[in-house]
């Protein structure tokens, strides 16, 4: 599952992954991107939360690079939050 918001008062817009990311997930996630970006003036930042993410297999990365690419031309700073310890059901 893919969890799109902003805060525009902030020029914030936060991307979190949560469980099993599959290809079909990032068609609704580009559409959120979108109406989120409106919100936001060029230069905003945005945040990756990859804390509740279990598992993103290769064939997503085409539909993430997509993500990227429509996210970085308006933004000026990137970060990415993973969890630092590692769980046991995670590998």
């Amino acid at each position: 599952m893919l969890l799109v918001t902003s805060n525009p008062s902030r020029q914030l817009l936060y991307l979190s992954f949560i469980g099993t990311v599959r290809p079909e997930d990032f068609a609704g996630g580009r559409t959120d991107i979108t109406t989120q970006l409106a919100g936001l003036a060029p230069g905003f930042h945005y945040l990756v939360d990859l804390t509740h993410l279990e598992f993103m297999g290769l064939e997503c990365m085409a539909e993430l690079g997509g993500f990227m690419d429509l996210i970085g031309t308006s933004s000026r700073c990137f970060i990415i939050r993973t969890d630092c310890e590692r769980s046991p059901t995670k590998t």
